[in-house]
């Protein structure tokens, strides 16, 4: 099924004409015959991005003009209403936005059996919305459109009716239908409804025309979201069939109502979109590029991560070795390695031993203090005396 779809472009009537060059709709013009039936104040359509059932958007239908056949652009209220739908109460419950292909071509369908005849409409949309069912708590909602991008044309029924004069189709400023009090019944014969008797309710009611977008067999690649899918008109012989009056229902309009066949770019969007009333371009954009999506979030900590003390520290230091910034106990620079008075030259002075075993001593004294034996003790490993000479021994050994 469809159950929302996007209008988002300002002038839409020219981008259809754009991508589909052999169509060319004008604003819809009601005849002066007509005019006085049409609402007192006609509506106006703002693009919007999240179009529900009972909204007004554009369709494009087929009229005689001075005998000339004239393809026209015209609001309509989403979700068609009988011709015996006088008042609110009389179709608040019915379902009627989408028109199963089965049911036309069958003819199970009474009321769609009388619209497929001369009613044929086009619906251009930018998109549609449709909802991945994980369980009976979890819809997941994703959007469909045209890989290049252009309008969308489905196949569609309308329908017109006369109406209370208080009832006004949803618009972009009103998020519910007023009710109105029923119309009194009219006036039965067997051959139907009294002419004269809805002649005398025109006087009292507005026309308003609806529409109802056509559903087929969702595709091999949609199939995983939901198995039904609106009827995608692409080729220009389709479109011109299906827009034209004159062409009775036939076997070859029947083989129209088939799901497309080929690739439409399909992703995720917000959970917001379900809400019925809210409008934000992001609804038609992939959930993943979203100013809050995941992929922004990544960025964002990549570009306020802040450099750490310790690696700017190290960045500002010369790397000198493990043991360059270690200072020896005295105070004073470790000699290194390769220096004329090294082992390497086989000759070490008296100050080079002295300055070694300070270096030794003095860390180890910075943790414990070390007592040094007396003259006459016993060492702790041997138990046994011994001589002064051995002690210094002793003591080094244990340091």
């Amino acid at each position: 099924m469809c159950g929302r779809f996007a209008v988002w472009r300002q002038r839409v009537e020219d981008e259809v004409a754009a991508a589909y060059p052999f169509l060319n709709p004008q604003p819809y013009q009601p005849p002066p015959q007509e005019e006085e039936e049409e609402q007192a104040e006609p509506p106006v359509f703002h693009p919007r991005y999240n179009i529900a059932p009972r909204s007004l958007s554009p369709v494009i239908r087929r009229v005689q003009v001075h005998d000339n056949a004239q393809d026209v652009f015209q609001l309509m209220q989403w979700g068609v209403i009988p011709h015996w739908g006088k008042s609110a109460a009389n179709h608040s419950n019915l379902s009627t936005i989408n028109a199963r292909s089965e049911a036309l071509i069958d003819g199970e369908s009474g009321l769609w059996s009388q619209l497929k005849g001369k009613k044929r409409c086009v619906i251009p949309v930018d998109g549609y919305y449709e909802w991945l069912k994980k369980d009976n708590k979890t819809r997941i909602p994703y959007y469909t459109k045209h890989l290049d991008g252009r309008p969308m044309l489905f196949a569609g029924l309308w329908e017109h009716t006369y109406m209370d004069t208080d009832i006004r189709p949803q618009t972009s400023s009103s998020s519910s239908q007023a009710q109105s009090k029923p119309f009194p019944s009219m006036k039965m014969d067997k051959s139907g409804y009294s002419h004269k008797a809805e002649v005398d309710q025109r006087q009292a009611a507005r026309r308003l025309f609806t529409f109802a977008i056509i559903t087929t067999s969702s595709n091999a690649q949609l199939s995983f979201i939901h198995d039904r899918m609106p009827v995608i008109l692409t080729s220009e012989n389709d479109i011109a069939d299906w827009l034209d009056t004159e062409l009775h229902w036939s076997a070859a309009l029947a083989k129209i109502l088939k799901p497309y066949e080929g690739t439409l770019d399909c992703y995720q969007v917000p959970q917001e979109v379900g809400k019925v009333g809210t409008q934000d371009p992001s609804f038609v954009k992939p959930v993943t590029e979203r100013k809050d999506g995941i992929v922004a979030m990544f960025k964002k900590q990549e570009r306020s991560q802040p450099t750490s003390d310790l690696k700017k520290r190290k960045a500002s230091t010369p790397d000198a070795g493990p043991s360059a910034s270690l200072p020896s106990a005295s105070g004073s620079p470790k000699r290194k390695r390769g220096d004329d008075t090294d082992e390497d030259n086989g000759v070490i002075d008296a100050d080079t031993i002295q300055e070694r075993e300070r270096e030794m001593i003095e860390p180890r004294r910075l943790v414990r203090q070390m007592r040094p034996f007396p003259k006459k003790s016993i060492c702790p490993k041997r138990r046994k005396r011994i001589s002064e000479p051995t002690r210094k021994s002793v003591h080094m050994m244990v340091l």
